[in-house]
């Protein structure tokens, strides 16, 4: 008798336990998770961004890059001149910067590791149709710890700004993670 209340007692706990867990489900991505998870994480590429000339100006004053004539050897023997990144410049991940890319502003590249603020513009469930996936579309601006880039600089994406990019999420036992 003794025996079979105290199988009893654990049967329940094991039951309740496991209740418990299945009931921890992580929450359905929304966009402020999407965001959240996306700003989480260092940026794992190098990125074409579109600097501001307010930006360009103070970075170039504040001795973040040096500049080089055209046909200076520059970045991809570039006919246009460039901004050079100086050390300073390359302790935040700054790359070359150029100008005259039919716009007017200048574009320049950044190095892996940089933290992103997102917009997500849009949410919905995984075109492939499987369940736990979900595809977010969002605006990305890197994020540069100086002051010259308080405002964030926008990804610059097939020649444009604010042009959202495609992510896909899925649901792992561990929460939601970008997969593509």
């Amino acid at each position: 008798m003794k025996t079979n209340t105290i199988a009893t007692i654990v049967l329940v706990g094991i039951i309740a336990f496991s209740l418990a867990a299945c009931s921890k489900s992580d929450p359905p991505l929304d966009r402020a998770r999407a965001a959240s998870i996306l700003e989480s994480q260092p940026w794992g590429t190098e990125q074409a961004v579109q600097f501001s000339r307010e930006q360009m100006s103070s970075g170039v004053t504040a001795g973040l890059w040096t500049f080089k004539p055209a046909h200076d050897g520059g970045p991809l023997n570039s006919t246009y001149a460039f901004w050079e990144p100086t050390a300073e410049g390359k302790k935040l991940g700054l790359d070359f910067m150029v100008d005259q890319v039919g716009n007017g502003q200048p574009v320049g590249r950044l190095k892996p590791g940089f933290s992103v603020s997102v917009r997500v513009t849009g949410l919905s469930a995984d075109a492939s149709g499987a369940a736990g996936r979900s595809h977010v579309e969002a605006t990305v601006a890197a994020k540069i710890a100086h002051p010259c880039f308080s405002t964030g600089v926008p990804f610059w994406v097939n020649g444009k700004v604010d042009v959202p990019i495609g992510f896909t999420f899925a649901l792992f036992d561990d929460g939601w993670r970008v997969v593509r």
